[in-house]
């Protein structure tokens, strides 16, 4: 009776969770700009590969077919969203376990810390929208959760498999490798490394030999390896060291707790961003252009009371560390050396964005959360009544500041720049990206017009120029979005400035503010 108790708390747990996931599923694709992106193959069963996070998309896929055959007159991106949300109630599931198991919590104190995770906004967001973040964080706190036992090596099989299965799911996470090498130097047991090691390399390997061979077409070596790296190729992607790193450091770290949308309705802030110049936040901007700003003003002082409990926490934290060494040091080092590994890393990879943070948030929450409750820190009762203030705190910050705007679709900027343009974005359309960045997956996704990028190479110059021909020939509108994005790997405008030059008297712009459109007239 016992167990089957212990059983129900557990499938409640993830219930619960998996509900308000359901409930606050997000109808925004800008946020998350790869998002529509991952939407459209998905749903259309293209590109299921990616070699970053190599099993995430044919999952998806299988489970937006098998529920859309049910679900048959709801959103397909509510479909695909509800994947990320099954991934996200189990996260909070395998938390609720860790601090149950590992750190001895009970139910409220439990309970109270799994909202604080929740509603942290790169946890809320990224368990409510279609991204790859989800599925690989859940089998990485499998593998913490073993890995935080005194003794692993009746674990490993467990450890190697869950391990296994969150590098296919995002390849980033071979750097998990360390926190697990670390915990089988402290076993000193040659034999366990060998498991891991050799139930890893056959499981991942195959795994990506295999699809890279024979459906990826990669047949050599070269070929292969050049796939299997992928981002890792271009030096757009690194950071080097300096002034601006630990400013993208804080932003997407901070980002990865705060989702801050409300600052853009701060005056300070919006004279600040009238000559700004860099990565585009128009979109998100536009998300709050409605929010009062007597709210945005309440938001940014609950952003200081909130940094205030995430400082103090850290502060004890650091005076009560040997206390928390000596009772459960086996418990408490792998979250940390997992939370430092990753810190460094994407300190160099992308450090500005937020969804590389969020498996740092949550192991961070554990570490304070979780040994609060080993030194005593909730003996004083006000302590208690702080952690129910973070979360109210939080909750409160990342929903009227940003998840609240992020479930209407009409607050979405590139949606709402597709609709003005609906009337000419038909069956019978081929439209033309200088940069095909994210404005083309939204036409691809919520029109039925064609699209085509500019070529950059000559290979698809020739694909280009049939398709163009062909439309023309046909009688099909051609629609041109001549612009560049000062976001994306911009290249050569070269095809596109002599397509305009071909056709210079018969072009007529059609929209001149973002994004600007010209409109071929074909006789």
């Amino acid at each position: 009776m016992q167990r089957i108790s212990k059983y129900l708390g557990d499938f409640m747990v993830f219930l619960v969770a998996f509900a308000l996931f359901l409930q606050t599923l997000v109808a925004n694709f800008s946020g998350p700009h790869d998002a529509i992106n991952y939407l459209n193959g998905i749903v259309n069963g293209r590109d299921l590969f990616h070699q970053h996070h190599l099993l995430y998309h044919a999952s998806a896929h299988v489970w937006y077919l098998w529920w859309s055959k049910i679900f048959s007159g709801v959103e397909s991106f509510y479909l695909v969203e509800s994947f990320t949300a099954f991934f996200g109630a189990l996260n909070v599931w395998i938390l609720y376990r860790i601090f149950r198991d590992r750190f001895q919590v009970s139910l409220l104190h439990n309970i109270v810390f799994l909202l604080v995770i929740v509603f942290t906004y790169g946890m809320w967001l990224y368990s409510t929208n279609v991204e790859v973040y989800a599925p690989p964080i859940f089998f990485l706190l499998c593998t913490l959760y073993f890995l935080s036992n005194n003794n692993i090596r009746k674990d490993i099989v467990w450890i190697a498999l869950f391990h296994s299965l969150a590098i296919l799911y995002h390849q980033v996470h071979i750097i998990f490798a360390i926190v697990v090498l670390w915990k089988l130097v402290q076993q000193k047991s040659l034999k366990t490394f060998f498991v891991y090691a050799g139930i890893g390399t056959i499981l991942v390997g195959t795994v990506y030999l295999s699809i890279g061979y024979f459906v990826e077409g990669n047949h050599t070596t070269e070929d292969m390896w050049k796939w299997l790296s992928g981002y890792t190729n271009s030096d757009f992607y690194w950071q080097t060291p300096g002034l601006e790193m630990l400013v993208k450091v804080f932003t997407g770290f901070t980002h990865a707790y705060i989702g801050g949308h409300f600052v853009f309705q701060l005056q300070p802030v919006q004279d600040l961003l009238k000559d700004y110049t860099g990565h585009s936040l128009a979109d998100e901007m536009y998300l709050v252009r409605n929010m009062p700003s007597s709210i945005a003003v309440i938001l940014s002082a609950l952003c200081i009371f909130f940094a205030f409990l995430f400082v103090y926490l850290n502060v004890q934290l650091v005076k009560n560390f040997k206390k928390i060494n000596i009772a459960r040091r086996e418990v408490i080092y792998p979250f940390l050396i997992a939370t430092v590994c990753y810190s460094i890393f994407f300190c160099f990879w992308m450090p500005e964005i937020l969804e590389f943070w969020i498996f740092q948030t949550i192991t961070i929450w554990i570490i304070l959360l979780g040994s609060a409750h080993l030194y005593g820190f909730f003996k004083k009762k006000i302590h208690t009544y702080l952690v129910y203030a973070l979360v109210i705190t939080l909750f409160s910050i990342n929903w009227w500041g940003s998840m609240k705007y992020m479930r209407d679709l009409n607050n979405d900027l590139y949606y709402v720049q597709v609709k003005q343009l609906d009337r000419h974005l038909t069956e019978n359309t081929l439209a033309v990206f200088q940069d095909g960045w994210i404005l083309k997956d939204f036409i691809d996704y919520f029109t039925p017009a064609d699209i085509i990028v500019s070529p950059q190479d000559s290979v698809s110059h020739i694909t280009v120029d049939a398709a163009i021909q062909q439309a023309i020939s046909t009688g099909k509108q051609l629609l041109v979005f001549p612009e560049k994005n000062n976001y994306g790997l911009v290249q050569s405008t070269h095809y596109l400035d002599s397509l305009l030059l071909q056709y210079q008297s018969q072009w007529t712009i059609i929209n001149e503010a973002k994004p600007r459109v010209l409109l071929l007239k074909t006789p």
